[in-house]
Parts: C-alpha cells; sequence; structure tokens
C-alpha cells in the first residue's frame, strides 16, 4: 500500500525527490476553485472513520492541493499530507495507468532562463526521470471544520533539465500518476528515514515517541489518480487544473 511511499524515500539514488513544506518556491499557488468547493472538481475522496479527504492537481511545477473535511481540531495541527507524482514513459508497466511505478519518466516541458533572462514561453520538452514528492503539515482549518493544505513538488536536481547553463524556472507534466497520502495524527517517526515509521491516529505520544493509537494498521490512506492537461497555451505561472480519473 502505501509504505511504497516510505520506501520510496528511502532510494535517493533512484528517485528524485523534494520533502517541502508551504510557500518555499517562487511558483507556488493553489489550485484555483479545489478547495473552495466540494463539487465535481475533487472527483476523488477517500473516507478515513468520520473524516474524508480529496486531491486536486494543477501545474506550477505539481501542486497537490488538498481539502479535509471533518478532521477534529485537535488533529489539525500534527496531520500530514504526502504527495508523489510517478511517471508514464519508458516500460509497459510505466504507460499502464493503474500500476505505480518509480522507475519510470515524466513527460513534460521545462521553462529556463537564457543568458538574456528570456525563456521560450511554450517550454522545452523533457523527461524527468524517476518521482517527486513532497510532504505538508501545514494544515489550517476554517471554524466551520473545512481542513487544506498544500505541497509544491520540484525537481530537486535540475541540472539535467537546461541546457548551455541556462537557470531553471520550472518544470511541468503532460501527464502523471499522482498518489497522495494523508495520515490524520501525523507519524511517530521520520518516514523519510526510518521504514517502521507508523502512522498515528492523533496527536498524542507515549513517552517513546509511538502512537499511543495508531492509525489502522499504521499506513496512511492514499488516493491514486492517472492526471493530464493540455499545456498548449501553458504560461509560467500558471495554476492549470488536471483532469484526474481515479486508479483503482
Amino acid at each position: 500500500m502505501c509504505k511504497r511511499i516510505v520506501i520510496g524515500l528511502l532510494h535517493m539514488s533512484v528517485i528524485t525527490v523534494l520533502m517541502a513544506m508551504l510557500g518555499t518556491e517562487a511558483e507556488a499557488g493553489i489550485c484555483t476553485n479545489c478547495t473552495k468547493q466540494t463539487g465535481d472538481v475533487c472527483t476523488a475522496w477517500k473516507t478515513i472513520g468520520s473524516t474524508k479527504y480529496c486531491s486536486c492537481w494543477c501545474t506550477g511545477s505539481e501542486i497537490c492541493d488538498n481539502l479535509i473535511l471533518g478532521l477534529p481540531s485537535s488533529t489539525a495541527a500534527c496531520s500530514v499530507t504526502t504527495c508523489s507524482v510517478f511517471g508514464t514513459v519508458g516500460s509497459l508497466q510505466c504507460e499502464d495507468r493503474n500500476v505505480l511505478e518509480e522507475n519510470c519518466e515524466i513527460e513534460g516541458i521545462a521553462l529556463c532562463l537564457n543568458p538574456q533572462d528570456k525563456f521560450n514561453p511554450q517550454g522545452t520538452a523533457f523527461n524527468l526521470p524517476g518521482i517527486l514528492t513532497a510532504v505538508t503539515g501545514d494544515t489550517t482549518c476554517t471554524k466551520g471544520g473545512k481542513c487544506t493544505n498544500f505541497a509544491e513538488l520540484d525537481p530537486e536536481d535540475t541540472g539535467d533539465i537546461c541546457n548551455n547553463n541556462w537557470t531553471f524556472l520550472t518544470f511541468t507534466a503532460r501527464e502523471f500518476k499522482g498518489e497522495s497520502c494523508f495520515c490524520p495524527g501525523g507519524y511517530d517517526l521520520d518516514p523519510q528515514f526510518n521504514l517502521n515509521a507508523k502512522c498515528c491516529n492523533t496527536c498524542d505520544r507515549n513517552m517513546d515517541g509511538s502512537c499511543q493509537q495508531v492509525y489502522g494498521d499504521g499506513t496512511p490512506a492514499c488516493i491514486r489518480q492517472f492526471c493530464e492537461v493540455n499545456l498548449s497555451n501553458y504560461q509560467r505561472g500558471d495554476n492549470l487544473l488536471y483532469t484526474c480519473t481515479r486508479i483503482p
């Protein structure tokens, strides 16, 4: 299940990983109208007891925008969402929309500044190897109980994206397989470094740091989707919504 994400975070030589918090990128934004409503924009919902959440995706590089309803106020401060993007190019498994494979390439475009600070608005075709992963724990809630958080997924190593020493601006995928995993009470250990990290159901911890109440079997609840967008009119900074269908 979602232990794949925990395991994947440890294979730094195989995947491209960015552990990001809110507001660290100049291109950051939220998916317009995604978390402002609960209509057909959110096509995939996951229920966790009395809590349910959904994830929308938009460009810039890839933004995972999450809406959480019914989350107890006592756990909002420690809840964590992990978002990952898997590629669709490289093998038959990669092309299979129902399979999340780490060793695939993410097909898309890169925007790079030349020495005169100019760039091609249409971008340059580029396939990014590996997966992108970001974690956000900055969950904010309204008095009505609607909570949101979002994370921006950017390549960590951009050395091969822009040629001729041009400056990397952003990378945007044409299509990808996305996975968002929600842990209502946060983890007892850092999942980046420990395979035994467990998802907690509440913020409460024992003296040794372990969960006082483990969520399920200790793995987070996940939503998987296949997402695509038309980039023909894409401009730097656009937060275009991806059209996503749920992966079983």
